[in-house]
Order: structure tokens, then sequence, then C-alpha cells
């Protein structure tokens, strides 16, 4: 007998995930419509999705998953000051997804914007970056609640 998970209270329904995709240290499903590059590694610990024309990198949605243990026994916090100071985001408002919390930063390189998003899971730390695309936008939220850390 299969086993399955209590089905999510939330407010608004989110598209159904087709495509999974495995690798070294996570899975993650996609909704209809979203991509990843043709040469994708599974022993990598990242991953790029993305919604539209790959030639339109730069300004379609896409959301970049990193799930990595820290580096050189550096702790969370380390590891996120590191990628704040790396990237030149803000700090903004913790964000909660499906009961889990994660650290908030405002992205803005050239013409793109975006939100990185990092929280801890089984020792590993999980970087999520969001360009042109909200957290809150319903293909993101059920990228999310997919992504398993193994």
């Amino acid at each position: 007998a299969t086993s399955e998970a209590a089905p999510e209270t939330t407010t608004q329904s989110l598209p159904e995930v087709k495509t999974s995709f495995e690798q070294k240290t996570f899975t993650v499903s996609v909704p209809e419509g979203w991509n990843t590059t043709p040469n994708r590694e599974v022993e990598a610990s990242d991953i790029m999705v993305f919604k539209g024309d790959m030639e339109k990198i730069m300004s379609i949605p896409c959301v970049i998953i990193n799930v990595d243990v820290p580096e050189d026994g550096k702790s969370f916090e380390e590891g996120v000051k590191t990628m704040e100071e790396m990237s030149g985001a803000k700090p903004i408002d913790d964000i909660t997804i499906d009961g889990k919390t994660y650290k908030g930063f405002e992205l803005k390189e050239n013409d793109m914007t975006g939100t990185i998003m990092a929280r801890e899971e089984n020792g590993k730390t999980i970087g999520i970056t969001l360009a042109n695309v909200q957290p809150t936008d319903p293909d993101v939220l059920a990228i999310l609640q997919s992504l398993k850390v193994k």
C-alpha cells in the first residue's frame, strides 16, 4: 500500500508537477512548460529550471536550486553571509513556504531582479535563486514544495 501525505491546506491551487529531476543531493519536480538545460549533470548538486526559451534566459522565469554541504565546516550562517557578500544582495524579510523558513535577499543584477533564498536541512544548505519570478508564484511554490533533500 502506498502512503500518501495529507493534502496541503493552501488558499491557492498549485499546478501539478509533471517532470522530476534527480540530482546528487536532491530531487525536484517541475510543472509543465518548465525545462532544464540539456547538458544537466545528475552528479551536480545544483540545477537551473526555466520557463520559456533558453535564448531569452535573462528575461524569462528561472529557478536555480543548489543543495550542498557547507564548505570546510562553515556554519550555515557563515555560508549565508558569504553568499550575501558575493552577490551584493540586500537582506529582506524571511520567506516561509510550506512551513519551511528561508533567509531572504533581494537580487538586482543589470536588468534582472530576483530573490535569493537559503535554509538548512539535513546538514546541507539549500540555496534558491529566483530570477524574473516571485516566491509566491504558483509554479515556483509547486517547484519548492516538490524539493526533497537527500
